[in-house]
Order: structure tokens, then C-alpha cells, then sequence
């Protein structure tokens, strides 16, 4: 399941930016989505920790979904920093 977030997270917030910079202008509507990406990614992030712990499942998994929602979270921070300035 956190795979399935960060792969989620990832396609929505990489779509958020294109049709950002294809407009030229960030509506309130791509803000919500990127919001939302962060809100799903730290779930996923949370989901992929506790299933790590797990020895009875796959590993692979919840690596690639820590993978995946930290990228979706650094992008968050990288976005909410370059608003501010």
C-alpha cells in the first residue's frame, strides 16, 4: 500500500508541476493537489516503517515506497520553499 501512495503521490505532484509551469501561473486547485500528495505521502511513509518491521512480508515493497514518498516529500518541501521566497 505505501508503494501504491508514492507512486500516486509522485504522478499527481509531477502533473501539478507541469501544468504549472505550462500555464505559467499556479492555481489554488494545483495547491490542493500538492497538498494532498504530501498528506498521501505521509501516510505512505508511515505505512511503509511499520511494514518494515514485518519479517513475514516482502521487503522490496516497503523499500520502494520509502523511497518514493521520501522523493514526494522532498519535492513538497522544495515547492513550499520556492513559494516563500
Amino acid at each position: 500500500m505505501s508503494a501504491i501512495l508514492g507512486v500516486i503521490s509522485l504522478f499527481s505532484i509531477v502533473i501539478a508541476l507541469v501544468l504549472s509551469y505550462v500555464r505559467e501561473s499556479a492555481t489554488p486547485r494545483l495547491g490542493i493537489v500538492v497538498m494532498l500528495c504530501l498528506l498521501f505521502s505521509l501516510s505512505g511513509l508511515i505505512l511503509s516503517l511499520f511494514s518494515g518491521k514485518d519479517e513475514d512480508k516482502l521487503q522490496l515493497f516497503s523499500g520502494i515506497g520509502l523511497a518514493l514518498n521520501a522523493v514526494v516529500l522532498c519535492l513538497c518541501g522544495v515547492i513550499l520553499y520556492y513559494g516563500v521566497i
